[in-house]
């Protein structure tokens, strides 16, 4: 008994040893792809802090200072001050990374913030790997070619790319861990693994709220694959459905012939069958095109749902019983947030408009060559930015995939006989067209033809993805396990060529995929913020100029994300501030602020309407002593001559230093208000 102990500790030490060192290889991979961040990891990011790297960089940082303060981290005061009786802002919709700032928490007392961020960047590219590793490892049983695809997965445009600024995305761990584990569940039934896939759903969640979601529709594919089955109806009667298909097929070319003329005129009036059609865009025709031609393979296939292992959904709907209780245990304090902010009003219920929503990625993108390479990458980002007509969308319009990968796949199926999993081919293919969004972009023409994403965001849960584009991750560890099936069976077919094979793929691969140098941006604080920070009153708020409120789909005023990072420094509670998602009140209650208002107004650019101002200077001393101002900072580079005059006379502003482009100041102190006898 105690040999056979001693045997299984044995064992267990060398699986840990052998994992531990497969992590360390990942960890490498990450220096490698982010290089040469790991010789600057407290003076550097990846990511302009004036984008939404700073913000990622608060969102560790306000963790630590909440739970100092002996608060849910899930509310701060520290931002959106200005607005009479401002509330607590609420992070249970922010992109808040919680998974990262828990990791990081222990961290920042050791190394500092600056570091502690850039080494759970780094960790989560490994991790990212490992744990595709590990899916392809169960899926393939193949070691080498579950290592390649972990590699590839890790090394992607698509998650490289994300280490701009999205960084909550490169945290893409727990998606194959929710893949292996449903796969597991399938397998054994085990309620344990039905938890531990809770556990992931919150993980995933806790890591990016796009993953949450994501782990749940995976989830719902897998059990429509192994519950729902699409047969052909037989017991139509033949000539009723010819006759029904030559009058669809005559309908078809009409119309098709219809979108053709608007495209070739754009536009106008047009006779049809003697009645006057008027058409400006493709609009309208593409999406009758569209339906009639799924109306015509339904009535080719004449598919009907039936449901299979009847029997065994009972046991299914126990597993996932077990599954949502222990994720939501795990939720539950971003829950109760997000049910505070529920009851408060503080949710936009707003949907997304059906024509004017949030674009996916490009279909050439799927195929565009690395445009994060040092060597190709820049021609590449210049035909992304020019599909997207936004310079600053790149991370979100990058759907780059591997093509040696894509090669290799190829290969296997077409010259090696691979019988390939058509289920997961499917999968692929499916998430594919979810990525492209609600209408299909080719080389940034919009083609006006829908979707599925057109009908499924409107579903409740699937819904919160506003930004479609980001299921090109699950498509891309899709094509990294059948990149490892393929090598596989490669190998088993020409055992003798097996270890060239995966030498040239390794080497390809890494040619492709690693980016080379990478582009740092300074993590430097400017001096005078010393001067905030050293002020030891507690309540002290500081207003930078220009200011506004700001969120993924909106904005008031003009607000830098780096202001967010600068608070990192100087502690203090900042007027404005950025969030994921920003509530319709909220905004409506900056713009009842007199000051508050015309300080955006002017921070837009725009003119200051006379009423607006007359206004802002019969509030002034109220703003000054309700938001306790201590310190204004103005950054001349972006904050216009009228903002800056304005704001001097306005709230009595007195110079205390300059560092480049910034200046601080100090407001006027407002004389107490009357006493009421």
């Amino acid at each position: 008994m105690v040999q056979s102990a001693a045997t299984y500790l044995y064992c267990m030490t060398r699986r840990l040893g052998r994992h531990t060192a497969i992590f360390v290889g990942y960890l490498l991979i990450g220096i490698v792809a982010t290089w040469p961040l790991v010789a600057h990891l407290s003076t550097a990011f990846t990511g302009d802090v004036s984008g939404d790297t700073g913000v990622y960089v608060w969102n560790t940082w306000v963790f630590q200072h909440e739970i100092d303060q002996g608060r849910l981290p899930f509310y701060t005061t520290s931002i959106m001050t200005g607005t009479p009786n401002a509330a607590p802002a609420n992070l249970s919709l922010h992109n808040y990374t919680t998974f990262a700032n828990v990791v990081a928490w222990p961290l920042q007392k050791v190394v500092g913030l600056v570091a502690a961020f850039n080494l759970i960047f780094l960790f989560n590219i490994a991790l990212s790997g490992y744990a595709l590793y590990r899916l392809a490892r169960d899926l393939t049983e193949r070691e080498a070619e579950s290592l390649i695809a972990g590699a590839a997965f890790a090394l992607s445009p698509v998650l490289i790319a994300r280490g701009v600024g999205h960084f909550s995305l490169v945290a893409a761990a727990p998606l194959p861990i929710f893949a292996l584990l449903l796969r597991r569940l399938g397998t054994t039934g085990s309620v344990r693994h039905a938890c531990a896939l809770g556990g992931v759903a919150a993980w995933a969640t806790f890591s990016d709220a796009y993953y949450g979601v994501f782990c749940l529709l995976m989830a719902a594919v897998t059990l429509a694959i192994q519950f729902v089955r699409v047969e052909r109806t037989v017991d139509v009667p033949v000539i009723q459905a010819v006759g029904l298909r030559r009058m669809l097929d005559m309908v078809i070319l009409s119309v098709a012939g219809f979108t053709v003329a608007i495209a070739l005129r754009g536009g106008g009036v047009f006779n049809v069958l003697g009645i006057q059609v008027r058409a400006n865009t493709l609009y309208t025709p593409m999406m009758v095109l569209t339906l009639l031609v799924l109306a015509r393979a339904v009535l080719r296939t004449r598919p009907r749902l039936t449901l299979q292992h009847q029997e065994s959904m009972l046991a299914a709907w126990r597993m996932v019983t077990a599954g949502a209780i222990v994720m939501l245990a795990i939720l539950s304090p971003a829950l109760y947030a997000l049910g505070d902010h529920l009851l408060h009003g503080g949710v936009d219920y707003e949907q997304p408009m059906w024509r004017s929503s949030p674009a996916g990625v490009d279909l050439l993108a799927f195929l565009l060559p690395n445009p994060n390479h040092a060597l190709w990458g820049a021609p590449m980002r210049a035909l992304l930015d020019r599909w997207t007509d936004r310079v600053d969308f790149f991370p979100e319009a990058v759907g780059s995939l591997s093509l040696v990968a894509l090669a290799v796949i190829t290969w296997a199926w077409w010259r090696g006989g691979w019988p390939a999993s058509r289920i997961r081919i499917g999968a692929t293919i499916f998430y594919g067209l979810l990525a492209l969004g609600p209408f299909l972009h080719i080389a940034g023409v919009n083609t006006q033809i829908p979707l599925p994403w057109s009908l499924l965001r409107y579903v409740p849960v699937l819904g919160l993805v506003r930004s479609p584009g980001r299921f090109v991750v699950i498509v891309t560890m899709m094509v990294a396990v059948l990149l490892a099936q393929a090598l596989a069976h490669l190998g088993r077919q020409r055992p003798e060529r097996r270890r060239l094979w995966l030498t040239a793929v390794a080497i390809l691969i890494g040619i492709e995929l690693v980016p080379g140098p990478r582009t740092l941006y300074s993590a430097e604080i400017p001096a005078l913020y010393r001067t905030i920070a050293a002020d030891p009153r507690p309540d002290v708020r500081v207003l930078e100029l220009p200011v506004g409120l700001r969120d993924g789909t909106s904005s008031l005023g003009n607000f830098s994300a780096r202001t967010q990072y600068f608070q990192t420094l100087h502690g203090k509670a900042i007027v404005g501030g950025y969030l994921s998602r920003v509530s319709p009140g909220r905004r409506r209650d900056a713009r009842r602020a007199p000051v508050l208002n015309a300080l955006m107004t002017l921070s837009e650019g725009a003119p200051l309407p006379a009423e607006q101002e007359i206004a802002a200077r019969g509030k002034a001393e109220e703003f000054l002593r309700r938001t306790r101002l201590g310190y204004v900072v103005v950054d001349d580079s972006l904050a216009s001559p009228a903002l800056v005059d304005f704001s001097k006379d306005l709230l009595g502003l007195t110079l205390l230093t300059r560092e480049g482009s910034l200046a601080l100041y100090v407001p006027m102190v407002p004389p107490n208000p009357p006493q009421t006898p």
